[in-house]
């Protein structure tokens, strides 16, 4: 069975939950970012983009309380047919098809490849993470007389349409005629074709815009599309603190580029950090987001302030600045250790909001304080982020997880 295409144009789309509550609340992932969590505990990373997906699941771990991951689907709509096509037998019942029989059609969902996810559960608990269908688009495909039904089709939308842009008519998916059956045994390998349709890309990325919820996202294409269109489609609130956090690892791991192979993503670092073995780091996650409880609270708390709360531009402007300014500074205390001692146990004198903060402990008088001005700001998120990065070495790190065999996919394909 050929797959067809209803109209030209695919405008089809789907609604993502809304989130309720504060940002702190909700973070959103794909597949592919949970994929590579569950290799990177499991076994079988296959390249350097599962680490990445391993990175931007521990994230959205670490600074959210709910984890969604919105899947993307094909829905395949078959006509006037009561029995599963040929060779779908292979794949799990309850994603093969959902048959109405009163109307003699049956829709059968095409997603991309899925691991487990039992570890994800562990880690958060069921209450704390869901999984969303996501149709990001509907084809055809006909059993029987294909060419006859579709010719009768596109006659009777012909009589009844005047505005030829609104004819019904039946075209070919693909030049190539793709069949059903074949994509049906190569799920993977389809899904992964079908991601270089910007279209098709924007029908996944736009309802997570209008959900309100933060994106970890690692598959390339979602990440390239979301980058060149961050302001228009995905919110950028927490990125303000990650990519200047992000500049100065890279650039770290840069300059150990000659004795480290393959660089590390920073949070998976900590992980691995605080792992004996693959076994541990599910426990691993569970406590550096224990850890981190009140550092996302406090982070998600500024920024809704400052964006939600403050009416005045050029303070919003300088807290922004602030934060990025905060997560610039933490790899550079970390490399200039002295200051980091001279630093680690002064706790807060101020947030970044200017707010007082505990004083008392500290034998300073507010008063005094406030008028003197330069309050230093520290954020718990970036103090913990250093805590765990100061005795870290990154060198030799994943060899002591990954088999011979990821390490030399990683190598290959990075």
């Amino acid at each position: 069975m050929r797959l067809y295409r209803y109209k030209t144009i695919m405008t089809h789309s789907y609604q993502s939950p809304v989130i309720s509550g504060t940002r702190l609340e909700s973070a959103v992932v794909d597949p592919n970012a949970l994929n590579g969590l569950s290799r990177l505990i499991n076994g079988g990373i296959r390249s350097i983009e599962d680490l990445k997906g391993a990175e931007a699941a521990i994230r959205a771990m670490i600074f959210h309380e709910l984890l969604v991951e919105n899947i993307p689907v094909i829905d395949v709509q078959i006509q006037n047919s009561s029995s599963p096509p040929p060779g779908w037998a292979s794949i799990e019942p309850e994603l093969r098809d959902a048959f109405h029989k009163e109307t003699g059609i049956r829709i059968v969902e095409e997603q991309p490849h899925i691991d487990s996810r039992e570890d994800v559960s562990v880690i958060l608990g069921n209450e704390s993470f869901r999984r969303y269908r996501c149709c990001i688009d509907h084809l055809y495909a006909f059993e029987g007389d294909e060419s006859e039904m579709i010719a009768e089709h596109n006659r009777s939308c012909k009589a009844k349409s005047v505005d030829p842009s609104e004819q019904g008519f039946f075209t070919l998916f693909s030049a190539d005629s793709v069949e059903l059956e074949v994509v049906s045994e190569n799920t993977e390998e389809f899904f992964a074709n079908r991601m270089n349709d910007r279209k098709l890309v924007d029908s996944y990325l736009k309802p997570i815009s209008a959900s309100g919820m933060t994106p970890y996202l690692s598959l390339g294409v979602f990440t390239e599309r979301k980058n060149e269109i961050a302001n228009n489609i995905l919110p950028s609130d927490i990125c303000r603190f990650f990519p200047a956090l992000d500049a100065d690892w890279e650039e770290y791991n840069r300059k150990l580029s000659r004795t480290l192979d393959i660089p590390m993503p920073l949070f998976l670092s900590i992980v691995l950090s605080m792992s004996r073995s693959r076994v541990d780091i599910t426990e691993s996650i569970r406590s550096l987001r224990d850890d981190f409880r009140d550092a996302r609270r406090e982070l998600w708390e500024i920024i809704d302030d400052a964006e939600l709360r403050i009416s005045d531009s050029h303070k919003l402007v300088g807290v922004m600045d602030k934060l990025e300014r905060e997560a610039a500074s933490i790899v550079p205390r970390i490399i200039k250790r002295n200051d980091f001692y001279l630093h680690k146990d002064l706790g807060f004198i101020f947030d970044i909001l200017g707010r007082l903060k505990d004083l008392i402990g500290l034998g300073l008088n507010p008063a005094g304080a406030i008028q003197a001005g330069a309050p230093l700001f520290r954020l718990e998120a970036s103090r913990k982020i250093e805590k765990h990065l100061f005795s870290l070495e990154i060198r030799g790190l994943l060899v002591q997880f990954l088999s011979d065999t990821e390490i030399r996919s990683i190598g290959s394909n990075s």
